[in-house]
């Protein structure tokens, strides 16, 4: 769950702590594509807060999720569970473009009820950004909503509101119990029994959806990567797949000693050890130039899935004395300081650096020239300066040298 421990509605139903946020963290994105990483996943679901208080409710964070597990972990499905942010159109077309396989947003409850239970939210507004979701992703990704059995509803506005869902153009379907976290939540008003269950999915199935989990246990997580296979077979297994050549790998790292290890990380799949066997140095993450120098260019370059980076620049004039072109990251950390060269005579330099975050977590790049012992960005003309608005936060602007150094 990103955006933070407070949400800005206050859903009856809902445990989540109901306040207002504290802060913004812009590198929440990197950390959870990490520890998607770390416990190996093949299929991820991030869902998150409402956050009422940001001009886009969230919407990036959720775009940035995606593409840093996209940039870490290429193989691994991910399924979002995002809020209404408002209705903006906007918002929900930062997500969409992002690519998700799944797009999630949850329904809830019946019409009549949602006043009650969903106070921040309207059942029309749900409904309209899943069928625009629907609309603008590709046919690779899915929608997919989850009704919560049990808080009042009747059976009859249970098969309203599937239909309503599958007119919408949702494919796939969760339909859970309510479950009463504490005496200050909504009162539970009836168990499920598992004939129901099995009825209503029955119902569902018939309505056209391609999968259907429903039981008094599931949620709208459950067997998240398993829809997802029901609508495009193969998915997984083709991962599996993935994931069993990983072990060879490991023993050819073995064989080869420790620059296998360092070629062939136990954490990483093998199509990236095979790209860094056969491109050892390959553009990840280019930005687009904002302005340079007559004749300078440049690329920021990196090996897969590894720390190391290079800013590769060419068409630099010469230098004396003390004078370096120095290279300043900024990413999510701040700026950053990369290193700092001097051109060979052909007019080429390379500054290798070997520290987070990723090429797709910098966002700008300022090339300069100055004394070496500069550490911070002096004013004038940059020699080099690339800024790419579709990584950087919201309200974040291209650095202008007229102002005084970061």
């Amino acid at each position: 769950m990103i955006g933070g421990d407070n949400c800005t509605r206050a859903c009856p139903f809902c445990q989540i702590h109901n306040g207002r946020p504290e802060g913004y963290d812009t590198d929440e994105p990197r950390r959870v594509a990490h520890a998607i990483a770390r416990m190996g996943l093949n299929f991820a679901v991030i869902t998150g807060v409402a956050r009422d208080d940001l001009d886009d409710g969230g919407a990036w964070l959720f775009a940035e999720s995606i593409r840093q597990v996209r940039a870490l972990l290429p193989s691994c499905g991910v399924e979002v569970l995002i809020p209404d942010f408002r209705g903006s159109a906007a918002a929900l077309r930062q997500v969409v473009d992002a690519t998700p396989d799944v797009l999630g947003h949850n329904i809830e409850t019946v019409p009549r009820l949602y006043k009650r239970i969903r106070p921040g939210f309207t059942y029309a507004g749900s409904l309209e950004l899943l069928a625009r979701a629907r609309a603008w992703l590709p046919t690779g990704s899915a929608t997919k909503s989850n009704l919560i059995l049990g808080m009042g509803e009747e059976r009859g506005e249970i098969s309203e509101t599937m239909r309503h869902l599958r007119e919408a153009g949702v494919e796939l379907l969760t339909i859970t119990q309510y479950l009463q976290p504490s005496r200050q939540h909504l009162n539970l008003q009836r168990f499920v029994t598992p004939e129901e269950f099995a009825e209503l999915k029955a119902e569902a199935e018939g309505l056209g959806f391609a999968h259907v989990e429903s039981g008094p246990l599931v949620r709208s997580s459950y067997h998240a990567g398993r829809m997802h296979e029901a609508l495009h077979p193969g998915t997984l297994d083709r991962r599996a797949r993935i994931a069993a050549a990983a072990v060879l790998a490991l023993a050819l790292a073995g064989w080869l000693g420790w620059r296998g290890f360092e070629l062939f990380d136990p954490g990483r799949n093998l199509s990236a050890a095979r790209a860094v066997v056969s491109a050892p140095n390959v553009i990840t993450h280019q930005l687009p130039a904002l302005a340079t120098a007559p004749g300078a260019s440049g690329t920021l370059q990196s090996r897969p899935h590894q720390w190391l980076s290079v800013i590769t620049l060419h068409g630099l004039a010469p230098v004396s004395g003390r004078e370096r072109y120095l290279v300043f990251l900024h990413g999510y950390s701040g700026w950053t300081l990369a290193g700092a060269a001097r051109p060979a005579p052909d007019g080429s330099a390379q500054v290798r650096f070997a520290a987070e975050p990723r090429p797709v977590s910098i966002y700008e790049v300022f090339v300069t020239r100055a004394a070496d012992d500069a550490t911070s960005i002096p004013h004038g003309t940059p020699v080099l300066h690339w800024f790419d608005p579709v990584h950087a936060p919201p309200r974040v602007r291209p650095f202008d040298p007229a102002h005084p150094a970061p």
